[in-house]
């Protein structure tokens, strides 16, 4: 009856976790990256707590396979990430009371094209959350700039106020508000 009821308890935190974070992203948080993508940790989590519960119902030999099957899935996501280039940059204000997360990745095909995504990073430090309408977007000669960093000016960014951070671009001054 103990195992029984520690792994309905497994279950249903996992469910509640599941619920919690498609309320997040429905509400443009995001859990902060550490090393992977946000989403590779949430599958992480839940191959992990699936693996305990199959480990509790000495379904071993289903255990294995079914986090062998759960791991190659978490790997090919992790791959598929790696290949995008999809990399993470934090923007601290002058006086450390908010954080920009900027996103970034590099598709070169003759000329690069550069993708920004901006996320205000949360009091608590562990969600950020999307600033809907303020990506930024370019396409210029592959050799004209050294680093997406260059590009974006993230080296040189200069704040109007604890709310607004200006960054000198490649094509001129683009203003990040925060909410």
């Amino acid at each position: 009856m103990n195992k029984k009821r520690g792994i309905l308890l497994l279950l249903g935190l996992l469910l509640f976790l599941d619920i919690v974070f498609i309320l997040l992203r429905m509400n443009q948080y995001y859990i902060v990256p550490f090393t992977k993508p946000p989403v590779a940790m949430i599958i992480l989590c839940n191959i992990i707590v699936l693996g305990i519960i199959l480990v509790l119902k000495k379904k071993i030999l289903v255990a294995t396979f079914t986090t062998l099957i759960l791991i190659s899935i978490w790997v090919a996501c992790s791959l598929w990430s790696s290949f995008m280039g999809y990399n993470y940059v934090d923007v601290q204000s002058p006086q450390h009371k908010q954080t920009i997360v900027v996103k970034y990745r590099v598709a070169t095909l003759g000329e690069s094209h550069y993708f920004f995504e901006f996320y205000q990073k949360s009091s608590l430090g562990f969600f950020m959350r999307k600033l809907e309408g303020q990506d930024y977007k370019v396409m210029l000669e592959w050799s004209q700039y050294s680093s997406p960093e260059d590009v974006l000016g993230i080296n040189d960014v200069k704040w109007a106020s604890e709310k607004e951070a200006v960054f000198d671009t490649a094509e001129g001054e683009w203003r990040v508000t925060l909410k």
